[in-house]
């Protein structure tokens, strides 16, 4: 069932939230649509929620992705960009890898 309104929210049994996008725009999409809080209320509450992706990184109160954009806040802390974490995109797909100034090499 797709949640398109808090009563949807509410009565749902769990809730599998995918994420597909930034930071930023999921976070306008809930506020806008209403659905920010009674999301926050529902995980606050220890109902089941699997949240994928950027439907997990919501879930934090900010992100480097999106700066002066805050996030449900459920968890303290700011999700921290790959590049911020020694982490390089590659040019070939949209994978990161580790460099070795962390101690990772490219195996």
């Amino acid at each position: 069932v797709d949640a398109t309104d808090a009563g949807s929210i509410e009565s749902a049994g769990c809730i599998v939230f995918p994420g597909v996008g930034r930071f930023g725009e999921c976070m306008e999409f809930l506020n806008q649509s209403g659905l920010a809080e009674p999301l926050k209320k529902y995980i606050l509450a220890g109902r089941p929620f699997f949240g994928i992706c950027v439907g997990f990184q919501v879930m934090f109160e900010r992100s480097e992705e999106s700066p002066g954009v805050g996030g449900l806040g459920v968890f303290s802390g700011t999700v921290n960009s790959p590049s911020s974490m020694g982490l390089q995109k590659r040019a070939s797909d949209s994978t990161y890898r580790c460099t070795q100034r962390n101690g990772f090499g490219d195996h």
